[in-house]
Parts: C-alpha cells; sequence; structure tokens
C-alpha cells in the first residue's frame, strides 16, 4: 500500500515513524503537527492551503485519455502503451475533470 501511494506523490505520515499527529484546520488550511510519546516537544511539520471547491496540484495527476473509445488510463497502464498515437491525447488534471468531459475510467488500471 505504502509503494502505491508513493507511486502518485502522496505525502505519507507515518506514527511509526513520526509519533502523534494532529490536523488542524481553519476551513482554508490544514496543518499537522507531530509529537513523539514522552519527548514533549511538538514540530509543525507542515501547511497547505485546501479548498473543497478547488483542487490542488497535490490532487491533479496525469492521465491518458483515448479520444477514440474515451477511456482513460495512468500513464503506466499496458492499455495505454498499446494505444494509436493519433488516438492518444495527455491530460493533467483531477479524476473528475476527466469523467465530466466524458471520459470513462479503464478496467485494467482503475484509474
Amino acid at each position: 500500500m505504502l509503494e502505491r501511494l508513493n507511486n502518485v506523490g502522496a505525502h505519507v505520515l507515518r506514527t511509526d515513524e513520526l509519533g502523534h499527529i494532529v490536523c488542524r484546520s481553519d476551513g482554508k488550511r490544514l496543518t499537522f503537527e507531530t509529537q513523539r510519546s514522552g519527548s514533549g516537544v511538538s514540530r509543525s511539520l507542515s501547511e497547505t492551503t485546501a479548498s473543497p471547491f478547488s483542487p490542488t496540484e497535490a490532487e491533479k495527476r496525469d492521465y491518458v485519455l483515448n479520444k477514440r473509445t474515451m477511456i482513460f488510463h495512468y500513464p503506466s497502464c499496458e492499455s495505454a502503451d498499446k494505444m494509436s498515437e493519433k488516438n492518444k491525447e495527455l491530460f493533467k488534471g483531477t479524476r473528475a475533470e476527466v469523467i465530466e468531459r466524458g471520459y470513462r475510467p479503464c478496467g485494467n488500471c482503475n484509474p
């Protein structure tokens, strides 16, 4: 599972490495703080600005669209490798944006 998260560029916070993890939000920003048991030391790990209505760069990813079949794939999908170049379109965005354009996910890579 961690390998899959790393492959999509997810930032993973692990309690076995960082100790206690606290996420706070003021409705516009998220902050993450960690504290090891017994250390009494707390450190701010990161702060991000997030909006539920606007995808962040972290939520966007690369997809390969098949313009003929209207199916979208992860770039690493075998089906995308076999696709004719004239049918291929590279797209960076969210999964929801691809679906809004009328595409459906590949049954092999399940993007």
